[in-house]
């Protein structure tokens, strides 16, 4: 009968007291290493205390009674354990009207600071535009150094791929998508390598050049000094 009457106790208080902790299911996106404020507003309590912090494998970062901050109805408590990317959860208490209410509040941490969907998608996007602008480059120089004898397309390409190489590398640290990540690193690897032969090519190519044009200015002078003579 007790035991009944605790229960029948808990649910009324449940139904009647007042949620009057801000209704504040999830705080945002931050970035990974960077500290964030943990936010709760609550008008009519006394005290707001962060109780835990669980990191995205459901390990505790911290568990107990840790005073937050207050600054007029706002509360606030400063984590910077945010080594792991993935959702944490940080879990608070307080006594509006003299009620204990707890309440539970998620954040993400991703390695930029910006939402994965969101971060996919522009990452997706600037692939995208990079391989067609590199696709409709090349046709164009192909065509273009095709039609006439110049020492300059080897460097025009080593100019795309450096280009290529670090737009690439821009749309992989964008991404928060595992699998993204690891098809955009190893198209930048490979563009990389790319790019390191072909400066070699053009290095080579460009010393050729001179030493045939020092060959051209020397056949040069020993005609003239025939003529001379």
């Amino acid at each position: 009968m007790k035991s009944k009457l605790i229960k029948l106790s808990i649910l009324v208080l449940i139904l009647i007291i007042p949620i009057i902790l801000a209704d504040q299911q999830s705080l945002g996106t931050f970035k990974k290493n960077d500290c964030v404020s943990l936010q709760q507003n609550c008008a009519n309590c006394t005290y707001v205390n962060l109780t835990s912090i669980i990191f995205p494998d459901s390990m505790y970062a911290l568990q107990g009674n840790y005073e937050m901050t207050k600054s007029d109805t706002n509360y606030n408590y400063t984590f910077c354990n945010t080594s792991y990317t993935g959702t944490y959860i940080y879990c608070v208490k307080g006594d509006p009207d003299n009620s204990l209410i707890v309440q539970c509040v998620d954040f993400d941490i991703t390695p930029n600071g910006i939402q994965q969907s969101q971060a996919s998608a522009t990452a997706m996007g600037i692939s995208i535009a990079i391989l067609i602008l590199m696709i409709l480059i090349s046709v164009y120089l192909t065509k273009f150094f095709g039609d006439r004898e110049s020492g300059l397309a080897p460097l025009f390409f080593v100019l795309i791929f450096v280009f290529t190489s670090s737009a690439f590398y821009i749309a992989m640290n964008l991404t928060n998508d595992t699998l993204y990540y690891d098809v955009l690193f190893v198209i930048y690897r490979v563009m990389l390598g790319i790019t390191f032969f072909m400066i070699l090519y053009v290095c080579w190519k460009l010393l050729f050049n001179v030493m045939e044009l020092r060959k051209m200015a020397n056949k040069s002078h020993d005609e003239y000094n025939d003529e001379m003579l």
